[in-house]
């Protein structure tokens, strides 16, 4: 099984994160590169359903990635393109930190 993990980062008043997982399924995909064509062609072929047009008019013509984590993309349009969304629990706390973070205390 190949996983791949992608750090979804946006800046605005405050800063916001989340994490997507997903399974590849195709020896197609090699690099992120490729995954990134594979999702985003799927996210194409989507916004072109009843589902996903509702979606992608809603939110003026956009489509993001907080859009591709919430939205009900069918396990078949995924598959297709050689991946699968890997449900990840709620959390209840969000934070960044910085990578150089010393994390034990000073003495």
């Amino acid at each position: 099984m190949r996983i791949a993990e992608i750090q979804v980062q946006a800046y605005g008043k405050e800063p916001r994160s989340f994490s997507l997982l997903l399974e590849i399924t195709s020896n197609k995909i090699k690099t992120p590169k490729n995954l990134k064509e594979a999702i985003r062609a799927a996210c194409t072929e989507y916004v072109t359903t009843e589902q996903g047009k509702k979606i992608y008019n809603y939110n003026h013509k956009h489509f993001n990635w907080d859009d591709f984590k919430t939205s009900s993309l069918p396990e078949s349009l995924c598959a297709k393109y050689g991946f699968r969304k890997i449900p990840v629990p709620k959390t209840e706390m969000n934070f960044i930190v910085n990578w150089d973070d010393e994390l034990p205390n000073e003495k």
